[in-house]
């Protein structure tokens, strides 16, 4: 796997597992895909202009990453199928499967006319897709209370506090891990 692959599916792996919704999505993936409510002002914003940048931020941490892309809807009910079932990493749960997928369902309603249950099959129910083209991200290198400490320091002494790093993944480094992934018989 390239630097950038690994820096990629660091930010899956890592960042957007400790945040609240969740975008669905597979190791090997670059693209974020969120379920959403076609009904949403969202899906008319993507189709008057579907550049979009999405941020993630860990309040624990302070790691963020934005993305930075295009974003395009998807209706295909096979697609939509397969990221609402893969929404959130637990299998063979049943118990967990079902709480979570009705957490899912409850963000649609269910209208009682038998076509707007809020299930997979709902009409409402599709599927955003951002396909990035760059990658930004910010990695805390030390804890809350060293911050506080370095940033006393680095203000008594003058100097500039550096609590973290700020990495960039390019389109050109987004373009090579997808080559990869998409060539190699990895098993993540």
């Amino acid at each position: 796997m390239t630097p950038a692959g690994r820096e990629l599916q660091y930010i899956y792996l890592d960042v957007l597992s400790h945040n609240i919704g969740h975008p669905a999505y597979s190791n090997s993936q670059v693209n974020l895909v969120f379920i959403a409510n076609n009904a949403s002002p969202k899906f008319l914003e993507i189709q008057n202009d579907n550049h979009v940048n999405v941020n993630f931020f860990d309040t624990a941490t302070t790691h963020w990453a934005s993305f930075s892309g295009t974003a395009r809807v998807i209706e295909d009910r096979a697609v939509i199928t397969k990221y609402w079932s893969s929404w959130y990493p637990f299998q063979q749960q049943p118990m967990v499967d079902y709480l979570l997928l009705s957490s899912i369902a409850s963000y649609f309603g269910d209208l009682g006319d038998g076509v707007h249950k809020g299930d997979v099959n709902d009409p409402r129910v599709a599927a955003i897709e951002v396909v990035p083209d760059e990658v930004r991200y910010w990695l805390a290198t030390s804890g809350s209370v060293s911050r506080g400490a370095q940033e006393i320091a680095s203000a008594v002494q003058g100097k500039v506090a550096v609590p973290g790093e700020l990495r960039t993944i390019t389109k050109k480094e987004v373009s090579i891990h997808i080559a990869s992934v998409a060539s190699c018989s990895c098993v993540y």
